[in-house]
């Protein structure tokens, strides 16, 4: 990456030359000089959904648990359901190890699916449910 540096008034055109957020200083640069877009980098725009017990759920899909008066957070992180960091492979294995003895994790979690505002418990979930 290279700079140059320019005056206030030449800059504060290029921020307004720009088409949305997105758009980079460059970007406008590279049009107003008529230059080839740059190319863009190659990223993955879907992540996996986590599979257990039957259930389905998209990435993103957010989990809650009490133990002792505090709340443990988890969330669905690319095929994978994810607790302070670690992976876990059942929502079982993720609450034992936070109470501290087995524990079965479709009574143990609430749910929070993407977009919406609202938690719900797991005791009753759908085993064959997709929430993608």
């Amino acid at each position: 990456m290279y700079s140059i540096d320019v005056d206030y008034d030449v800059y504060r055109e290029l921020v307004i030359r720009r088409k949305n957020g997105a758009t980079s200083v460059s970007d406008v640069l590279r049009e107003l000089l008529r230059l080839a877009p740059a190319a863009q980098p190659v990223t993955q725009t879907t992540k996996n959904p986590w599979v257990t017990k039957g259930a389905t759920f998209s990435h993103g899909t957010q989990f809650r648990g009490s133990h002792r008066g505090q709340w443990h957070y988890g969330e669905v992180d690319d095929a994978a359901f994810v607790v302070a960091g670690t992976r876990f492979r059942s929502l079982s294995a993720a609450a034992s190890q936070i109470r501290g003895f087995s524990e079965d994790g479709w009574r143990f979690w609430e749910v929070r699916l993407p977009g919406s505002p609202e938690w719900k418990s797991l005791k009753d979930w759908p085993r064959n449910r997709r929430t993608s």
